[in-house]
């Protein structure tokens, strides 16, 4: 069994470096040649927003975004040029933050909503998430204000559970990043 606190990341830590080579992809890598399909990426986010009715795909920023009754919201992320990822947030209000077990509840369910074989075609990081939470095979990290639940496997550079707690608000995220 995995289990270590660390408490501290640098700036860049495990939460800024896959969200940041994935999100903030700039327009003009699409003039570039990617190595993966971006018809794929778009026909993923697709298929998610057909499959749960009601989201806004943002077909720039590679993500589709629902509204919850709350005020909070669901966002499901899909893409990359030279490394291929995914994310799923859900932000809800709460009147204090979740459990570490409550957390990886939350994640797990996030996993198996939108990381399954339907929506992305296999389910690899699905299956190694839940497979590394049921060992108990993880590394909690945590860094300004976010805990972060680290499952480390071979395939990937990044695959966690993202956790913070802000203004009313609790925020669960999943995020992998395939290695290079």
């Amino acid at each position: 069994m995995h289990k270590q606190f660390i408490p501290a990341l640098p700036a860049t830590g495990i939460g800024g470096l896959a969200l940041a080579i994935f999100l903030a992809i700039s327009p003009s890598l699409h003039a570039q040649v990617c190595a993966f399909s971006q018809e794929q990426e778009q026909a993923v986010l697709q298929n998610a927003n057909t499959r749960y009715p009601g989201g806004v795909l943002a077909r720039e920023k590679r993500e589709v975004n629902w509204a919850l009754p709350d005020g909070g919201s669901t966002t499901f992320g899909y893409g990359g040029c030279d490394h291929l990822g995914s994310l799923a947030f859900r932000s809800v209000r709460a009147p204090a933050a979740l459990g570490q077990e409550e957390v990886i509840a939350a994640g797990r369910e996030l996993a198996e909503q939108f990381w399954n074989a339907r929506i992305l075609g296999d389910s690899l990081a699905l299956d190694t998430l839940v497979s590394g939470l049921d060992r108990k095979d993880f590394i909690v990290e945590l860094s300004r204000g976010k805990t972060f639940i680290n499952v480390r496997d071979a395939a990937f550079a990044e695959l966690y559970i993202e956790h913070s707690y802000e203004n009313g608000f609790d925020s669960v995220g999943i995020v992998w990043q395939k290695q290079p």
